[in-house]
């Protein structure tokens, strides 16, 4: 910083005093209860970011076949409105009601209810339960998170699967709200091969985006998927939106999940959020949303019953955590040096 003359502080925004925002927030896991949001909400407003990714938790909701509970999800989805955030969800996992597998996986985390008649009709009902019940709401919803990672479609990665998959759930979530805006992708590899193969299924007729997850080191891969999705968003429906749907990385090393091979420190962690999130602007994406609120467990190759399966912690957050026994972020969560550089950027690219 030689020989620069400071002209000034930012003044941060809250989520309520702006209008809009291509920038936002994961505010996920909590369908695996990985946090308390309730001592988050409050300092996720005051970022001044606007979207707010959750995760559905159709486990969570779903206990006894036929039978929705959405009171959990309504208290998250109400706190946020009620700050200015706009939450958008991401519909996911498996049901163990319905899946063996997902009976001894964490969360039933990549277990695609596509292997039955019965599967598939309980996964529709549910659908279109969640769409109607969030109606005036929540206008935007995802369909399932890093379907191109084995983690996350356990059986085996597979696009055409993943393509009439996205039919399917588009039409069963729009039977509950018409109007709703379907978001299909949601891929972390960003393969052109896999999402062209996804595309070819008549997929790109039933959504109105494409999300695409990023964790690299070099903002240029970035800049190379944007590029080969919006190409084959061309080719299929020139109308598709792009989404940058998870993005960051770690601050310190030892931790658990993307980049962790790193050698983060919290001042890293700042330089690459700034990078990253001015790359996606750059590249006209619809919004972008930083990974993540909190420091987490990451809970995606969990284990029903074998804690230390899921204690893998990511120290992603802005927002920095302890853990309990099970695993749970505790303490007061208090703000991290990137906190401040997300709620600086939030302020400069309000409006």
């Amino acid at each position: 910083m030689y020989r620069l003359i400071p002209s000034g502080k930012l003044t941060p925004k809250h989520a309520s005093a702006v209008l809009s925002s291509r920038l936002g927030i994961g505010f996920e896991k909590l369908d695996r209860d990985a946090f308390d949001p309730e001592k988050a909400y409050d300092k996720i407003a005051s970022l001044g970011v606007k979207w707010v990714r959750i995760q559905s938790g159709w486990q969570k909701t779903e206990k006894e076949k036929g039978v929705y509970d959405f009171a959990w999800l309504d208290s998250i989805v109400d706190n946020l409105l009620r700050r200015g955030l706009l939450p958008w969800i991401c519909v996911c996992y498996g049901n163990r009601l319905y899946d063996p597998l997902a009976a001894e996986t964490f969360g039933a985390v990549g277990c695609p209810p596509i292997h039955t008649e019965e599967q598939r009709e309980a996964w529709h009902s549910y659908c279109r339960a969640l769409a109607s019940q969030y109606k005036g709401r929540v206008g935007h919803f995802e369909i399932w998170n890093e379907p191109d990672g084995q983690w996350c479609w356990k059986h085996g990665v597979n696009p055409a699967e993943l393509g009439e998959f996205n039919i399917a759930t588009s039409k069963a979530l729009k039977e509950g709200n018409s109007d709703i805006y379907v978001i299909g992708g949601a891929i972390c590899n960003n393969a052109a091969s896999f999402l062209d193969k996804a595309l070819k299924t008549g997929m790109a007729e039933h959504i109105d985006a494409i999300s695409y997850h990023m964790y690299t080191f070099d903002e240029a891969d970035s800049v190379q998927a944007c590029t080969a999705i919006r190409g084959l968003a061309e080719r299929y429906k020139p109308t598709l939106e792009i989404i940058q749907g998870e993005s960051g990385s770690q601050s310190r090393a030892g931790g658990k999940g993307a980049l962790r091979v790193g050698a983060w420190t919290p001042r890293k962690q700042c330089k690459h959020l700034l990078r990253r999130l001015v790359t996606d602007l750059s590249l006209g994406v619809k919004f972008t949303s930083y990974f993540s609120s909190m420091d987490m467990m990451e809970a995606l190759r969990g284990k029903v019953g074998d804690k230390a399966s899921y204690q893998d912690y990511g120290y992603f957050g802005v927002l920095g955590a302890e853990f309990d026994e099970d695993g749970v972020a505790t303490g007061d969560y208090p703000p991290k040096p990137s906190y401040y550089a997300l709620q600086n950027i939030a302020a400069i690219f309000a409006e």
